[in-house]
């Protein structure tokens, strides 16, 4: 558990609880829009023999895109920003070996380096620009096994009026995902 921060906690306990709900032995998932790897942390130390794919460009997004223009506060971290996490979420993940992968690339790139219908999981939490989110579905949804599940952060976060999370989620799958705390929703595949 990460002391003082419920958003992550929160967070981590519902991909925790799905990842158990799979009953299967060694999952293995990706995380897209890693940041610190905090929430990383959080997952793989509470299942031992998860191993999860930490997906993010910890780069900055070009000005005038979707994303930078959705008002989203990750969109315009600088350069050294983006460094410092990449280097809290090594930090943070050390301790787990070859559990933790590190994809230090963007997210419809890395989901072209999995095999379709390869991962138990995938939760998405980097570009919420309604193009973005879509981009993302598409990539990834096909990498998920039948009965695993893709999910992510941010449905319906009324914060940031610009970005299409809940939009975009609505429109791919057709109908509402199951929501849970601090706006987390998924999708069993």
């Amino acid at each position: 558990m990460i002391p003082g921060n419920d958003s992550i906690s929160n967070r981590g306990g519902e991909v925790y609880n799905l990842i158990f709900r799979l009953q299967i032995n060694k999952p293995v998932g990706v995380e897209v829009g890693v940041f610190k790897g905090e929430m990383s942390r959080y997952v793989l130390n509470s299942h031992p023999d998860l191993i999860l794919h930490m997906v993010d460009m910890w780069a900055p997004h070009v000005g005038g895109s979707p994303y930078y223009a959705s008002g989203d506060p990750h969109s315009t971290t600088t350069v050294d920003e983006h460094e410092t996490c990449y280097q809290a979420a090594l930090e943070n993940v050390k301790e787990f070996g070859e559990r933790a992968v590190i994809v230090r690339k963007p997210s419809v790139k890395a989901a072209a380096d999995f095999a379709d219908a390869s991962l138990d999981f995938v939760f998405l939490d980097a570009d919420h620009s309604f193009e973005g989110v879509t981009a993302d579905l598409k990539a990834w949804v096909p990498k998920v096994k039948p009965g695993g599940f893709i999910g992510g952060h941010d449905y319906g976060n009324h914060n940031y009026t610009k970005t299409k999370v809940k939009e975009a989620v609505l429109e791919f799958f057709g109908k509402e995902p199951e929501c849970r705390t601090d706006m987390t929703w998924f999708v069993t595949l």
